[in-house]
């Protein structure tokens, strides 16, 4: 992603409803009740916290080297595709894109 993005993760504030969770939390969940109260601790805060950095971190696109080894990672369900290119540096892979596709009906019943 672009730094921009990854700036506006590190910077999400700490949410006072869910409605205001809902734009870091969307594709992985759908809260119920947008508009409860959430209850928030310091254990909560300091969870929250831990999540932003490890998705500001574990997204960072690298750039391609030339001759170092190259894999495509894939996985499908039912219901999406979804792929990453990555590169081995340094003895850890790095991610140089990802793709992701939620399929039509008529792709959901092309085999996987």
């Amino acid at each position: 992603p672009l730094q921009e993005r990854v700036k506006a993760i590190q910077e999400f504030p700490i949410p006072t409803s869910i409605r205001k969770l809902q734009p870091l939390n969307g594709l992985l969940t759908t809260p119920q009740g947008s508009d409860r109260k959430l209850n928030w601790d310091q254990a909560t805060t300091a969870a929250f916290t831990a999540v932003k950095d490890v998705l500001a971190t574990s997204t960072l696109l690298s750039h391609p080297k030339p001759f170092a080894p190259t894999c495509i990672m894939a996985d499908a369900s039912d219901r999406a595709v979804g792929a990453v290119l990555q590169q081995q540096i340094g003895g850890e892979w790095h991610p140089l894109s990802y793709f992701s596709k939620k399929l039509r009906p008529a792709e959901t019943r092309y085999s996987t």
